[in-house]
């Protein structure tokens, strides 16, 4: 069973990921966060992260423009919590991406790139 964590901004996004697994025996949704606002949801985030330390997620689904915030507030915590899942696999999402965001993510071990418009993923 391969184990999903999701840290995105769009609930749409997020509610149709839910709709499209919910026929997958062999994915399972195991924690999910909607950001709205980084720096005022900084405890909730924290808190999330420990919790998948503690569950180990096989792939964690990460938003471009989340990560981005998160980096520039504070990149140490970012590859201190990278540090903790090291089997993990981690897939940026995003609507675009530059050639230098798509070759920094995969030094730091993100390994693909789906194109998210409006709710749907194309790959």
């Amino acid at each position: 069973m391969i184990k999903l964590a999701v840290v995105t901004r769009d609930e749409k996004y997020l509610q149709q990921l839910i709709n499209g697994l919910r026929k997958e025996k062999d994915i399972s949704l195991l924690s999910t966060i909607i950001i709205k606002d980084l720096e005022s949801e900084a405890e909730q985030v924290l808190a999330f992260m420990e919790q998948m330390i503690e569950q180990k997620p096989d792939i964690l689904l990460f938003e471009q423009a989340i990560l981005r915030d998160v980096a520039a507030l504070d990149l140490d915590k970012i590859l201190y919590y990278m540090d903790k899942l090291p089997t993990m696999k981690t897939i940026i999402i995003g609507i675009r991406f530059n050639e230098e965001n798509v070759m920094a993510m995969m030094l730091g071990g993100a390994w693909f790139f789906p194109i998210r418009t409006g709710c749907r993923a194309t790959y």
